[in-house]
């Protein structure tokens, strides 16, 4: 598939898969989950789903309970994708955001450090 396509595929079943996971799933109270990038294998037979989840602390919990329920969510993605085949979803914690805080943690330690 081109990659034109996989690139619009990756936004279709993020934005998707969002509405589904706000509707049907529960996090404990206080925790924010956001998918954060989707990316869909070349023979779009596996969807990497990367989450971000806020507070830190509940990072384990919020993928446990996404896990948990894969199977229901990738049914309910299956009926709202009209495509011949709907790649198979896994969720992945993403910590980009984290090491990008870390990175800018250290360059300002360095910034001091060099004056």
């Amino acid at each position: 598939m081109s990659n034109n396509r996989i690139s619009k595929l990756n936004s279709l079943v993020k934005e998707e898969l969002a509405k589904i996971i706000q509707k049907e799933i529960d996090f404990e109270e206080g925790t924010l989950v956001t998918i954060y990038k989707v990316e869909v294998s070349s023979d779009v037979a596996q969807a990497n789903i990367r989450i971000s989840v806020i507070p830190d602390e509940n990072e384990k919990k919020a993928l446990e309970r996404l896990k948990e329920n894969v199977f229901h969510l990738q049914q309910e993605l299956n009926k709202k994708l009209i495509l011949r085949k709907v790649p198979k979803i896994r969720f992945v914690l993403d910590d980009s955001i984290k090491r990008a805080a870390e990175m800018e943690k250290l360059f300002k330690k360095v910034d001091k450090s060099s004056y």
